[in-house]
């Protein structure tokens, strides 16, 4: 049902059940009071902050399964900030296009070799509560790309990390 999948969604994203009364329920999650200066993807403490389109933990980092990734991040004060992020792809040139609130704030290609990829998000473009949403140009089945492969997954682009810096 819709509840029980809704339930699942938050408990995925850390809310505990704290109180039950017949079909509702209630949750709570602590408060993420610091701001966010880097997001170790091959840690499950990262999910606090992801959304849409992340794989699970893996080893040194996740996939992004899909054409698109979303991230939630707070900050106390409108500043510039400083993106860095390690990353590569399964495929050559690899298209992304980089959003922070709705508005376009950087694209550069990803390639197959790991590679760390910065820029910097102009102060008007922060928020208080900013969604970070990457797009890809395409997905690759290792399935069809690797011989013996049985990962069906679409991925797009593997992050081992992403930091966030004050400018």
């Amino acid at each position: 049902s819709y509840s029980n999948a809704a339930l699942h969604l938050f408990q995925t994203i850390g809310f505990k059940t704290i109180m039950t009364d017949r079909e509702y329920v209630l949750l709570y999650k602590k408060s993420v009071k610091s701001e966010l200066t880097s997001l170790k993807l091959n840690d499950s403490s990262s999910n606090l902050y992801l959304a849409e389109g992340w794989g699970g933990v893996e080893p040194t980092g996740r996939w992004v399964i899909g054409n698109k990734a979303r991230i939630f991040f707070k900050v106390k004060e409108m500043y510039p900030i400083e993106v860095k992020i390690n990353a590569h792809s399964l495929s050559s040139n690899q298209k992304v296009i980089v959003y922070l609130n709705d508005k376009r704030v950087s694209h550069f290609i990803v390639n197959q070799e790991p590679h760390l990829y910065t820029f910097t998000i102009n102060s008007y473009k922060v928020k208080e509560l900013n969604d970070l949403v990457f797009t890809f140009s395409k997905t690759t089945q290792p399935s069809r790309i690797i011989k013996n492969a049985k990962d069906e997954r679409h991925l797009a682009v593997f992050f081992s990390q992403i930091a966030f810096k004050k400018k």
